[in-house]
């Protein structure tokens, strides 16, 4: 999205050298794979998350202690070499994004409360999506309003002006990612399969748009006032995140791995996932290759941090 901001002439150079990284990448898990040494489902997939990692881990450093960076860094390592995984390649099943639910009453057509329920969720996943791509500064009530065939009298039943769908967007996504975390935990056989499937339903909304998320970035443009609750908000994800893993410890699905914020780099990975982001890099469903659009399956994007890059 940063890159709106750009001349044309800028544009087209830093989209050069971005692909041209993302091409050097996909040759060097290539050539891992061939000399026998990296074991992946998918090299688009994997360059992909490897690329949406890197997006994160300068937020990811910020929350450790300066003196502690070279020892979670190297922990990153194995991570990304052995994965989360105690037990290699096993089978983990994904789950679908977890769609908001608003009761359609048979008398929906006359029922008000429902259809402005149903209007203020599109107008959340629509600012989101408008708000990733384009940034706060240059976000349109006119684009927005345009996309949902509404009058600009709508946007404003719904909200008081952009800080207002700000921050209910921002609400909306941790209420995402939350509902997500829950909605999988009758499903799931142990603690690893419960974060896959969690992670796995948040990747695949966030990067069709089906659920987007609203990048960190944006919080920035907050009221100070409602910083603190977003904060508190996170705190309390994390906080669920962390339980988990700690739980999958204990029980032995998941590895010891004494990596600092661990919760904090997995889901800030998957905001940084996005259609976009792909189509930069050269790795969108337009793009000509021998792996196809299918290659972007949540499965095969969270397959390195679940089972690791180095063959077993």
């Amino acid at each position: 999205n940063d890159l709106q901001a750009l001349k044309e002439s800028e544009d087209v150079e830093i989209s050069f050298r971005l692909r041209n990284y993302c091409r050097g990448l996909r040759t060097f898990i290539k050539d891992g794979q061939t000399d026998g040494s990296v074991q992946i489902s998918s090299i688009k997939s994997t360059v992909f998350l490897l690329l949406s990692l890197q997006k994160w881990i300068d937020g990811w450093l910020k929350s450790i202690l300066p003196g502690h960076h070279d020892i979670a860094i190297a922990t990153l390592m194995d991570l990304l070499k052995y994965g989360l995984a105690s037990e290699p390649k096993r089978s983990l099943r994904t789950a679908d994004p977890v769609a908001p639910f608003i009761a359609q009453s048979e008398n929906f057509a006359f029922d008000r409360t429902a259809r402005n329920k149903m209007k203020l969720e599109a107008f959340l996943r629509v600012g989101t999506r408008h708000l990733n791509r384009y940034g706060y500064r240059q976000l349109s009530i006119n684009d927005i309003c345009s996309e949902l065939g509404v009058s600009r009298g709508v946007f404003y039943y719904h909200f008081e002006d952009k800080q207002s769908l700000l921050k209910d967007c921002a609400a909306r996504s941790f209420g995402v990612i939350e509902n997500s975390l829950k909605a999988q935990s009758s499903g799931a056989s142990d603690s690893l399969e419960h974060l896959h499937m969690a992670l796995s339903a948040l990747y695949t909304g966030h990067y069709s748009d089906l659920n987007p998320l609203l990048r960190q970035s944006a919080l920035v443009f907050l009221e100070d006032k409602d910083k603190a609750v977003m904060k508190a908000k996170m705190r309390r994800i994390t906080a669920l995140f962390a339980e988990l893993i700690a739980s999958g410890v204990a029980e032995g699905s998941i590895r010891h791995i004494d990596l600092d914020a661990i919760e904090t780099l997995l889901f800030g990975t998957i905001f940084s996932a996005t259609e976009q982001s792909a189509k930069l890099y050269g790795l969108g469903k337009s793009e000509i290759d021998d792996e196809g659009a299918e290659s972007l399956s949540a499965s095969q994007f969270l397959y390195p941090l679940f089972f690791g890059l180095a063959k077993t």
